[in-house]
This record gives C-alpha cells, sequence and structure tokens, in this order.
C-alpha cells in the first residue's frame, strides 16, 4: 500500500508540473489610457496582439474583441498575458487608437500610459468623369492587415469625409461607376492633419492611340489594357485592330502599366509614362523569343513555384526599370515566359514576387544568370530546387553599437545577388535574417552610408542557420 501510495503521489506530482510551469509563463499587465490633452478616459478598449497574430479591427461595425477595458479613471489591468513581447494599443469613439506600445516581459512592472491621438481627416469629392457620384462607396485600406480600414459614402455632390484615421499609408478604393471597376488612388494620413483627395481630378478622361508591332508587322487582335502604377486600378482592355491600331481612355496622367498579350494568353507588361494632354501617342514592340522551363525536386515535388525572369539591362529611367522584369507561376515543375525581346536573362526560383518581401520559402533559391534569348527561338532551361538553410547576422558600427536602417543582399562568391531587390532590411536591434537560400557558399553585402561592407564567406547548409557579424566604420 505505502507503495502503491508514493508512486500515486509521483504521478500527481507530474500532472500538476505543466500548471506551475504555465503560471509562471504568465505576468499581469497593468496600465493607464489618457486622452491628447492628458486626461484619464474610461470605458476605453484595449488590445493586446502578440507576436505573428493578426492586427485588429478597432472600428466599423466589426470590431475586433478587446482584451480589456479601462476603468472610470481609465486604468486597466489584465491579470494574465504570456511572458513575451507583446504589443498593446487603446481605442474609443470619438478618438483615433493610440500608437502601438511594444513590451518585452521585463518591462511590465513598471506598467503602461496609452495615449489617444487626434487622428487625421480624410475629405474627398469624385468627378462626374467617373460616372455617378452620388452614394459611392470608397474604401480606405491600410497595409497593416485591417488596421484602419474604414469605408464612406458619397453625398448628392459626390463628397465623402472620415475622421479620426489611424495615421499611416492607404490606398483608397473606389468601385462601381464608369465602366464598373474600381479607382485606387494611395494616401498618407497624419495625425491632426486633414487629407484631401479627388478622384478624377482632371476633369476629362485622358485618350490613348497606340499601335503593337512584333517583328516589324502590325499586331492583330493582341489585348491591350492599362493599369496606373502603385495605385492597382485597372481599366478595361481593348485589342488591336487588323493594323495593329488600338485606343483607350484613362483619367488621369502618370507612370502606366500596360498589359500586352496575344489570343494565347501568353502576355507582357510595359511601363510607360503617360502625359497630361487631352490624346497620347503610344507604340509598343513585342519580341518573339521565348524560354521553357522544367524544374527537378531533389525532395519531393511542389504544384506551384514562383520563377521571376530579368532581363540583364542598364535602366535609364523607372518605366525601363520595371520594363525588365516577368514573374511566373511553374506549374507542375514547368513554366515558360514569352514575347521576350532578344538579350541576356537572369532567373530566380523559388521566387513568388519580385520584392521577395515577407516570404519564407522552404527551398533554396537557384539563381541562373546569362541565358540568351534570340527573335523567334525558344531557350531550354532546367532548375534543379532542394531544401534550404538561413543565414542570420548582426552589423555593428565603429563603437560596436547595433547599426539599424541599412539593407543587406546574399551574393554568391562570384557577386551574383540572390535577389532582384534587397533581400532583407536590418531591425531596429541590428539583427538580419534571410531564409530560403540554396546550400553553398556566401558573402553578405550591406550597404551603409554608400559604402558597401562584406562578410567573410558564410556556408549554408539544408535546415541549418548559419550566422556571421558585420563590422561597418
Amino acid at each position: 500500500m505505502k507503495r502503491f501510495s508514493i508512486v500515486l503521489l509521483a504521478f500527481v506530482a507530474l500532472l500538476d508540473e505543466p500548471e506551475i510551469a504555465h503560471a509562471q509563463d504568465e505576468a499581469p499587465l497593468v496600465g493607464l489610457v489618457h486622452t491628447p490633452k492628458g486626461k484619464p478616459h474610461p470605458n476605453a478598449a484595449i488590445y493586446v496582439i502578440y507576436r505573428e497574430q493578426r492586427w485588429p479591427r478597432v472600428s466599423g461595425e466589426r470590431r475586433s474583441e478587446p482584451t480589456a477595458r479601462s476603468d472610470a479613471a481609465g486604468k486597466f489591468n489584465i491579470p494574465k498575458l504570456k511572458r513575451e513581447t507583446v504589443w498593446v494599443m487603446a481605442a474609443a469613439d470619438g478618438y483615433c487608437v493610440s500608437d502601438y506600445v511594444r513590451i518585452e516581459p521585463s518591462e511590465r512592472a513598471g506598467g503602461v500610459t496609452l495615449t489617444l491621438r487626434r487622428g487625421g481627416t480624410l475629405v474627398g469629392k469624385i468627378e462626374p468623369a467617373l460616372g455617378d457620384v452620388v452614394g459611392r462607396e470608397v474604401s480606405v485600406m491600410s497595409h497593416n492587415g485591417s488596421l484602419g480600414w474604414r469605408t464612406a459614402k458619397t453625398d448628392k455632390s459626390g463628397r465623402f469625409r472620415l475622421e479620426y484615421v489611424i495615421p499611416q499609408h492607404y490606398v483608397l478604393d473606389l468601385r462601381g461607376g464608369w465602366n464598373g471597376i474600381s479607382y485606387r488612388v494611395p494616401v498618407m494620413i497624419r495625425d491632426g492633419e486633414t487629407t484631401k483627395v479627388r478622384f478624377g481630378a482632371r476633369g476629362k478622361l485622358i485618350t490613348i492611340r497606340g499601335t503593337v508591332s512584333q517583328n516589324g508587322q502590325p499586331g492583330s487582335g493582341i489585348h491591350v489594357g492599362a493599369m496606373l502604377d502603385g495605385s492597382g486600378t485597372g481599366w478595361p482592355d481593348t485589342s488591336t485592330d487588323a493594323r495593329g491600331r488600338f485606343e483607350l481612355q484613362i483619367p488621369e496622367a502618370g507612370l502606366y502599366r500596360f498589359v500586352v498579350g496575344n489570343s494565347d494568353g501568353a502576355s507582357m507588361a510595359i511601363y510607360r509614362k503617360v502625359a497630361d494632354r487631352d490624346v497620347v501617342n503610344l507604340a509598343f514592340e513585342l519580341g518573339s523569343g521565348s524560354i521553357r522551363g522544367s524544374i527537378k525536386f531533389t525532395e519531393g515535388a511542389r504544384r506551384f513555384v514562383g520563377v521571376t525572369l530579368v532581363r540583364l539591362a542598364e535602366p535609364k529611367e523607372k518605366s525601363d526599370l520595371w520594363n525588365r522584369y516577368w514573374e511566373v507561376y511553374a506549374d507542375r515543375g514547368s513554366f515558360e515566359f514569352e514575347l521576350l525581346p532578344a538579350g541576356r536573362y537572369e532567373i530566380r526560383a523559388p521566387d513568388r514576387l519580385i520584392s521577395d518581401g515577407g516570404w519564407r520559402p522552404t527551398l533554396g533559391r537557384v539563381v541562373r544568370p546569362g541565358v540568351t534569348v534570340r527573335n523567334g527561338k525558344t531557350t531550354s532551361v532546367e532548375l534543379r530546387l532542394s531544401p534550404g538553410g538561413s543565414i542570420a547576422g548582426s552589423i555593428e558600427g565603429a563603437s560596436g553599437n547595433a547599426v539599424a536602417g541599412s539593407d543587406v543582399r546574399i551574393q554568391t562568391l562570384e557577386g551574383v545577388n540572390q535577389s532582384v531587390h534587397a533581400d532583407k532590411s536590418v531591425s531596429a536591434d541590428g539583427r538580419f535574417r534571410v531564409r530560403g537560400l540554396a546550400p553553398g557558399t556566401y558573402r553578405v553585402l550591406v550597404q551603409y552610408r554608400g559604402k558597401d561592407f562584406r562578410s567573410p564567406e558564410v556556408a549554408v547548409k539544408a535546415g541549418e542557420t548559419a550566422t556571421t557579424k558585420i563590422s561597418v566604420r
């Protein structure tokens, strides 16, 4: 009986251990909510966000449930929070939300003060050139998940107004009306300021008359569409006639992305600046070269793999720069680029987006430089992908201080960049991590104050993280 009692007690102790450990992993958080004038604010909604968690909805009808609320004295107490880094903010009617305050576990003892902001005011107007102006819905969309998303409707004169808008970058999306498609405008909202926007500010549509040719011959039946750069606004497609001519209308001047393609579904993006004139003439020349590729996997297979193609030519301006890029998905291990001008190209895979921002592929990236394309010819390419590794490192100044804000590139020993743009921006504590690198030897290039600094050679192995440290002086 004694022996059974000892075993039972030991078993009960084991059951209790996770609860004790769980309690030790939690800690309280107390705080105070102030108005912009420093007065305590009651019944404010308090939101706590953990790393990798979505930003909550803090306005509109479908608001997220708050973690806590402030009392009559503006104070709040959250008794149990995981002992890890969190972001805390406050929201209340009649004010803009407070800044998100980052709190480390060691900083919780002193509490936190959250100050509500005045926010920005957004006023706008829709011009009749874009169709009906009454009751049009304008969506205010941010790049921080759903944080700050709002909607407004225009009055009889086509005007709308939103107050207490969270200061940050937004894209305004106007739906319906002219040709039944959306029209987008990027804006920046600042605290305490009023931002004014006019949709269709020019008041009259711009007519584009153009031609499309291929190998010096008119391109008949070619589809042409236009999208304003940086806004996501697209306009209806049109097609060329037997002489390769087309005509379409756009609402304003600027840099446009023209998508030009044939009836087989092959297309290319051509960036052109459109002047502020009633009629603008453009001419597009399509290439006739192509690249057909296959992807082999050392471990298993993937349905979709992003592939980026870059033309190796020095750009004269932004429109030329963006005209050098193409991107497709490899479906079941095969991909194809068509309508390519003759020249030398560089292929990257996996590479879902040009900017590579925030994407963490498990496969190591392969870069194939110096692929030659000729008019009327097809170039064949085979890429072999295997599991990748990572490089993590830190940037230090002359006195050993952390250097933030610089960009890092990962290069092979031959100087081939692993991404089209910078692989990563250095965080506030001077650290960085680049994932999805093929096994091999690399150097890290840091650009700081107009100078280049390179790390020693770094060996990357599949499934592992190699480390390095770079001093910039």
